[in-house]
């Protein structure tokens, strides 16, 4: 069974703690700026780059040489524009040493019906895959592939298009049973969260931590969420069969994450793709 660990405090405390070289990715969706005051406190814009990438540093100690780091996040509208906080957070982190891997896409489907009146309704957000250096991190990209069901042609538009290479028309080319996973994943905002679960004020859905972490998670590896709210991470986790260790400042969320990961779900059960 896979192992948790469950901290009350500051990610900025609590992560220089954690055991050397023993979190094998950052799966989150930290608290965006100024926004749910009244829930769990917020973060000023002009300071949200910073206290940011202070957390994700504090890990730093802790992560593996090959980790990843995934941020689910998205600016907000104010004054009838796009907050900059999350693409200044993007370069702060790019300035400390962090490398921007690539992004992907998480499509909520209808998205919530709380947009301004006056521009389409918003229903996806970014998910920002970056690692602590210049070294290729750990990734699955089959992870979340789906079988492959047509055989590949060595003539047609592909081919002519380079695709084939010099070395391909040398032998015969194999498929791997398995297709690569696309960079977007398709799940609604509140798929497979019921109950307490909600409970929070941003409920993070365990199917869409469970996408990102197939990518980027070693089998029998050890996914961190510093930001871990309800626990919705670590579900996903458990579910994958991997170990979770989840941070969160406020007790209560803490007690909801006991609650939810107590007894664990079983792994591969519940799985969705």
């Amino acid at each position: 069974m896979a192992a948790i660990n469950l901290h009350c405090g500051d990610a900025l405390d609590v992560l220089p703690q954690l055991t050397a070289g023993s979190v094998d990715c950052i799966v989150t969706s930290p608290p965006y700026a100024q926004q749910r005051r009244d829930s769990y406190g917020g973060v000023d814009e002009a300071e949200y780059p910073a206290w940011l990438a202070d957390r994700l540093d504090a890990a730093r100690t802790a992560l593996t040489p090959r980790a990843s780091v995934a941020l689910v996040i998205r600016p907000h509208i104010r004054n009838g524009q796009l907050s900059d906080y999350v693409l200044r957070t993007r370069l702060e982190l790019r300035a400390r040493g962090w490398a921007e891997i690539d992004e992907w896409i998480w499509d909520k489907g209808s998205g919530m019906p709380t947009a301004p009146n006056d521009r389409p309704r918003r229903s996806w957000e970014h998910i920002l895959w970056f690692a602590p250096g210049t070294t290729r991190p750990w990734c699955d990209p089959r992870g979340n592939g789906r079988p492959q069901t047509q055989p590949f042609k060595m003539q047609g538009r592909l081919f002519r298009n380079g695709y084939g290479g010099h070395k391909l028309r040398a032998k015969p080319y194999v498929p791997h049973p398995i297709s690569r996973g696309i960079d977007i994943a398709r799940f609604r905002l509140g798929q497979n969260i019921t109950g307490d679960d909600v409970a929070h004020p941003a409920p993070f859905p365990p199917a869409l931590a469970g996408w990102i972490l197939r990518y980027i998670c070693p089998p029998d590896g050890r996914v961190l969420d510093p930001f871990a709210g309800s626990g919705s991470t670590g579900v996903a986790a458990l579910i994958e069969d991997r170990a979770f260790t989840g941070v969160d400042i406020h007790p209560e969320y803490v007690d909801l994450m006991r609650r939810r990961l107590t007894p664990p779900p079983p792994a591969g059960t519940a799985r969705v793709r």
